[in-house]
C-alpha cells in the first residue's frame, strides 16, 4: 500500500471518519506505513486522513518529544520506550481536564505554521490497539496535546481552527502559498 502525506488544501483533511470494523494485516501494514510517513516528516502524530483514508485511527509516537508527559494505559503507569509509536483505533474520549494549557503546536500536514493552541491539560479515552483489543487511557502534558490534535483530525478539524481569524491573519500568505502548491500537485 503506497501512502502519500496528504498537505493543507486537500479537502480530505476536511473529511469526518468513520469506525474500524475489520482488524487484519491490512491493518498493521497501514500502522506500519503511517509510522513510516509520520517519522520521515519528522512528526509525533499522524491520523489516517492525513494520509487520505477517511477511518478512525492514528499513530503516534512520543519518544522524541521534549515536553513534559505521563500517561498510564488500563490503569497501569506505562515506560514510554517501551510503548512507542502505537496506533490508536477508534478513539473514543471519555473525558477532559478542566486544566487547560496554551503551547505552540506544528501539523505535518501544515508545514512549518506553528501556532499558540490552548487545550485540555489531561485526556482519558477508550480506544483499540491494532489487534481490536480495547484498552483505557489517561495521559496528560504534551500527549494529551497530541492525542487532542489527532482526534480533531479525525473530525476534519485543524489546529488553524482553534484560533481567532484575527491571529490566523498573520499567516494567510504562508497559508495561500501551501494550498496553492497543494492545487498544482491535483493538476498534475
Amino acid at each position: 500500500m503506497k501512502l502519500q502525506l496528504k498537505i493543507y488544501g486537500d479537502p480530505v483533511l476536511r473529511s469526518k471518519t468513520k469506525l474500524i470494523s475489520f482488524f487484519d494485516t491490512h491493518l498493521e501494514d497501514l500502522s506500519n506505513n503511517m509510522i513510516d510517513i509520520m517519522n520521515h516528516n519528522n512528526g509525533i502524530g499522524l491520523a489516517a486522513p492525513q494520509v487520505g483514508i477517511k477511518r478512525r485511527m492514528f499513530v503516534v509516537d512520543m519518544r522524541l518529544c521534549q515536553s513534559n508527559y505521563s500517561f498510564q494505559v488500563d490503569g497501569k503507569k506505562i515506560s514510554e520506550k517501551s510503548y512507542f509509536p502505537l496506533a490508536m483505533i477508534n478513539p473514543k474520549i471519555k473525558s477532559l481536564s478542566k486544566e487547560l494549557c496554551t503551547y505552540p503546536e506544528g501539523c505535518i500536514s501544515i508545514p512549518n505554521v506553528y501556532l499558540n493552541i490552548t487545550r485540555n491539560y489531561c485526556i482519558c479515552l477508550y480506544y483499540q490497539d491494532i489487534k481490536g483489543k480495547k484498552h483505557y487511557i489517561k495521559a496528560n502534558g504534551y500527549f494529551a496535546r497530541c492525542i487532542q490534535h489527532e482526534i480533531d483530525h479525525l473530525e476534519g478539524i485543524l489546529h488553524l481552527d482553534h484560533i481567532k481569524p484575527s491571529e490566523l491573519i498573520r499567516y494567510q500568505n504562508k497559508l495561500k502559498k501551501i494550498r496553492r502548491n497543494t492545487k498544482n500537485i491535483f493538476k498534475k
